[in-house]
């Protein structure tokens, strides 16, 4: 066992104490549960079959929507050891990679393999000899007959998907990726933890939508410089977390997927809400900040040159004070379940009056991460 070093404040290390006390003290790695051969079905439809639980995997999109964050969540302080190779997505995330390397420094020293979609590198994951090949299906998608040679060199390959954001999804990617390393019982305590935090917020959103005679309608943006509209998205990342909360996304309309709105577009809708999310793993520049390493002070003062934009003071958001930060890292992840509860308290705050998603997000911490719970994830701009 390494030695755990957590940045933290008095309530989350006695959060963490407890935590660690009810456990009695025991590893958060998994037992694999036995040597016999396991198969099963990823999110493509594809049977994946391996003549024993996998030691190691190589993965990408570690830093963003990859299985990453949920193999950490099984092995804690020993997912390296389950890590063949990764791609640098997480080590060029100033706002995460640090807090995980406190926890493994063992992560230093994986090997790194670049590309993930169209420069996805087969010789490189063959060359790492992983048991199996985790990969998002958006990744996939873009390199098939990559894909295929790892496939060719006798590396069983199967896909997750966390881009979607549809619960079914989610839930059966987190399944493979316990299931794969024969962690079965870790997993189904991860799935059931996400089930529950999820399945409820859907449904009563719905319903609270569904009695709404005129639904507010929401923009989202990337914020990565307030000089220029980011993303904003329809059925993907944050568009899908919308439409199963009800929402009434002005992406839609225009079918983009994942790209920035006309500006004179979003200025003729007049939002109602307004969500601003986090652009990335910088800590410096003009991007909104979100995260462990972030103040509500520096949060709101980053998000200050988007609000102020011309032409926003029109915009009913404005006017009434709704418009809410999040954090980008927050989607496309086992911890979406946080992006997903703040967004339906933004969007319905008297039908989630009862929600608390910080509350939610230092329980998750404390059962399935080492890391420290500490910084500013969402946040109502104007409180």
């Amino acid at each position: 066992m390494r030695a755990i070093r957590l940045i933290t404040t008095a309530a989350t290390s006695a959060a963490l104490l407890l935590t660690a006390a009810g456990c009695g003290g025991q590893s958060t790695t998994p037992e694999a549960s036995g040597s016999e051969q396991i198969s099963f079905t990823d999110v493509r439809g594809d049977t994946v079959t391996l003549p024993r639980p996998a030691k190691t995997a190589s993965v990408v999109y570690s830093g963003f929507g990859g299985p990453f964050l949920t193999m950490f969540a099984l092995f804690g302080e020993d997912v390296d050891e389950h890590l063949a190779s990764w791609d640098d997505g997480l080590k060029t995330r100033a706002d995460l990679y640090p807090h995980f390397l406190d926890v493994d420094p063992g992560l230093d020293d994986v090997p790194v393999v670049t590309g993930s979609g169209s420069d996805l590198n087969a010789e490189g994951i063959i060359a790492a000899k992983p048991d199996i090949y985790l990969i998002p299906e958006l990744a996939y998608e873009g390199a098939p007959e990559e894909v295929q040679r790892i496939k060719d060199a006798g590396i069983p390959v199967a896909t997750i998907d966390f881009h979607s954001s549809e619960l079914d999804k989610s839930l059966l990617s987190i399944e493979i990726i316990a299931k794969v390393f024969g962690a079965d019982a870790r997993g189904k305590e991860l799935t059931d933890f996400y089930r529950e935090q999820v399945e409820p917020v859907y449904e009563r959103a719905q319903a609270a939508a569904a009695a709404e005679a005129d639904r507010p309608k929401v923009y989202v943006e990337l914020a990565r410089d307030p000089a220029e509209y980011g993303n904003s998205y329809d059925k993907l990342l944050w568009g899908g977390i919308l439409e199963s909360l009800g929402a009434r996304n002005i992406a839609t309309d225009k079918g983009v997927e994942m790209a920035p709105l006309d500006r004179e577009y979003v200025l003729s809708q007049k939002p109602d809400v307004v969500l601003l999310v986090s652009g990335g793993g910088s800590l410096d520049g003009s991007t909104m900040k979100l995260g462990y390493d972030i103040t509500p002070e520096v949060a709101r003062a980053s998000a200050k040159p988007y609000v102020e934009r011309p032409g926003w003071e029109a915009f009913p958001a404005v006017q009434n004070h709704r418009v809410y930060l999040l954090s980008h890292s927050n989607v496309r992840e086992v911890w979406d379940f946080y992006a997903i509860q703040s967004v339906a308290k933004d969007l319905y705050p008297e039908e989630f009056a009862d929600l608390d998603p910080d509350k939610t997000w230092q329980e998750f911490h404390s059962r399935f991460l080492t890391v420290a719970p500490q910084g500013v994830w969402a946040l109502d701009y104007f409180a």
